[in-house]
């Protein structure tokens, strides 16, 4: 496998080209994504993003860009415009429904706050809504436990925060509950006598 060297020796593999399956575009995006993280230096310049996804491409993906590059088209001129267009020719169409589903559906249940926010990150990614509604919604699938007391904390102002706040709750319970466990059973109460009142 070839492999892209970065500054100060990371060392990249190489992108699994794109060859526009509508179900592999996600994580196409992804992998361009924390390439350009990686590597700021090399994508300061927009047109060397276009051109880092195109030479990612294959098939009918990348006769595609070839015809947008044919066309001189308006598409090339901003990363944004560009992405929009990418996005809208290569992507799933059904994807973002069958994410929302999912999200709607995504509960904490039994699991811990970091599992479930886990899962729930995943399909918010994919659904496309906005901070408010996703926040919204985790919350909705938090345990009733954890999210009585999420009400008396400082409203969050990102998931992220909120995830955070959810979790310092979860581990405050589960401390308390040892903790109850242990001094009762070190001190077990004694049962009440019936003196006949």
């Amino acid at each position: 496998m070839e492999a892209n060297t970065l500054t100060r020796g990371v060392i990249m593999p190489s992108i699994k080209k794109f060859n526009g399956t509508a179900e592999e575009y996600v994580n196409f995006k992804a992998v361009i994504e924390m390439s350009f993280w990686a590597n700021p230096v090399d994508f300061i310049i927009v047109r060397n993003k276009i051109i880092f996804i195109g030479c990612n491409l294959e098939g009918p993906a990348l006769l595609w860009f070839r015809d947008i590059i044919a066309e001189e088209s308006t598409y090339l001129e901003t990363y944004a415009t560009f992405v929009e267009n990418y996005k809208n020719c290569l992507s799933d169409p059904s994807y973002t429904i069958k994410y929302a589903n999912a999200l709607r559906k995504c509960y904490q249940g039994r699991r811990s706050v970091i599992s479930y926010a886990t899962e729930f990150k995943e399909y918010a990614r994919g659904a496309n809504f906005n901070d408010t509604f996703i926040m919204d919604q985790f919350r909705r699938g938090l345990n009733g436990r954890i999210n009585h007391y999420l009400v008396l904390t400082a409203a969050s102002e990102n998931l992220e925060s909120l995830i955070q706040s959810a979790s310092s709750i979860e581990s405050n319970l589960l401390a308390a509950s040892v903790y109850t466990q242990s001094y009762d059973n070190k001190y077990p109460q004694k049962q009440s006598q019936n003196h006949g009142y």
